[in-house]
């Protein structure tokens, strides 16, 4: 009977490492999907950021207009944005194994990010590209306003065709990040800055924020 016992707790202990080790190995498959998934969404958006910027040096350097650019793209480029961070932030919430890996792919999407707004600065103050943009510092922890203040960004932004969220983690380990916290004093989160300037700290309500925006692009 001992025996017997014996059998049974080897082959239960050898079942469920067998079961674990399936289940590591499909998660960790599933992560390399992921990575490669995201991979792919920021490097199509390095590459439309590029296209768009050299036309916009082309340009500068050999047409007497200026500001002769098709600026419907900005809009679409903020768009890309959106979604490389929704995707992001679904796949890091997801992760198994690979934590690197998903660190590398943030600090690059916030390195997109930041590129992205500085190159829509020069265009507002050199052509008059006015679509209003948010930078919205988020928290990972503790972090219902965040949440909330995310919920509500979604619903402005469906409201406001042509408004450009750019979204950043307070906290994270990244230059870029560390600098925009530091220029702009983010002591908590949620934080919005509003059109490069208007700041704007802890929760705002969809409405109130609508009427900011309203008031900040009339």
């Amino acid at each position: 009977m001992k025996i017997f016992r014996k059998d049974m707790f080897i082959s239960a202990f050898i079942i469920a490492a067998a079961i674990f080790l399936i289940g590591f190995l499909i998660g960790d498959q599933l992560d390399r999907f992921r990575i490669d998934d995201a991979t792919l969404l920021l490097n199509k958006g390095d590459l439309d950021s590029q296209s768009f910027e050299t036309e916009g040096e082309f340009f500068n350097l050999f047409s007497d207009e200026k500001c002769d650019v098709d600026r419907s793209r900005i809009n679409k480029l903020g768009r890309q944005l959106a979604e490389m961070g929704q995707t992001l932030t679904d796949y890091d919430a997801k992760k198994l194994t690979h934590k690197d890996s998903y660190n590398f792919l943030k600090r690059k999407y916030f390195i997109s990010e930041l590129k992205f707004y500085n190159m829509k600065k020069s265009l507002d103050d050199e052509c008059g590209i006015d679509s209003p943009v948010i930078l919205f510092f988020y928290n990972v922890e503790d972090n219902e306003n965040s949440l909330r203040q995310g919920y509500v960004l979604d619903s402005l932004k469906r409201k406001v065709d042509d408004l450009i969220i750019l979204s950043f983690d307070k906290d994270f380990d990244e230059s870029v990040v560390k600098t925009l916290v530091e220029f702009y004093s983010i002591k908590e989160a949620p934080t919005l800055i509003i059109n490069y300037d208007r700041k704007i700290d802890g929760f705002v309500s969809e409405g109130e924020l609508f009427g900011i925006i309203d008031e900040e692009n009339n």
